[in-house]
């Protein structure tokens, strides 16, 4: 069995009931004067959180959401494109959906079937040599409510 030499059993003794003269005032009422007067330490305050008062209201920039993922898209279709060498002039993102302009026709039919495997819910339309990727809409979910 372990044994401990005394004076540090004192030492630990001693600190914690420093810890527990410290802590003390967190026990107690708040208040001027009386037993809290003489005690070391202050009493924490505590936030909103750990009161039950707290209240958290996220809020999603779906503009920015959009933004980002439809950036997100073109790089991955300059990546895909130069791996399969299909050649393409122009690669701009707009505010709804990507723009490639591919430098031949032929090469059409073979982009936009790499583009509808690249992600699901992609909306693939082609004009003359330009593919338009567009993020199709989805409905919102509902969400099921209990009754209990």
């Amino acid at each position: 069995m372990l044994q401990f030499e005394s004076w540090k059993k004192v030492l630990v003794a001693i600190v914690i009931a420093l810890g527990l003269v410290y802590a003390l005032p967190n026990f107690l009422p708040k208040g001027e004067g009386g037993v809290r007067s003489f005690l070391p330490g202050e009493q924490i305050s505590l936030g909103l959180d750990l009161r039950g008062g707290s209240h958290l209201l996220l809020l999603v920039d779906m503009d920015a959401v959009k933004a980002e993922r439809l950036t997100s898209i073109a790089e991955t279709i300059r990546q895909e494109f130069r791996v399969e060498k299909i050649r393409f002039t122009g690669l701009k993102v707009g505010n709804e959906s990507v723009t490639v302009k591919l430098r031949k026709d032929d090469d059409s039919d073979a982009a936009k079937e790499i583009l509808e495997n690249l992600y699901e819910g992609l909306n693939v339309k082609k004009r003359q040599s330009d593919l338009h990727i567009a993020i199709q809409r989805s409905r919102p979910h509902r969400i099921p409510q209990s009754d209990g």
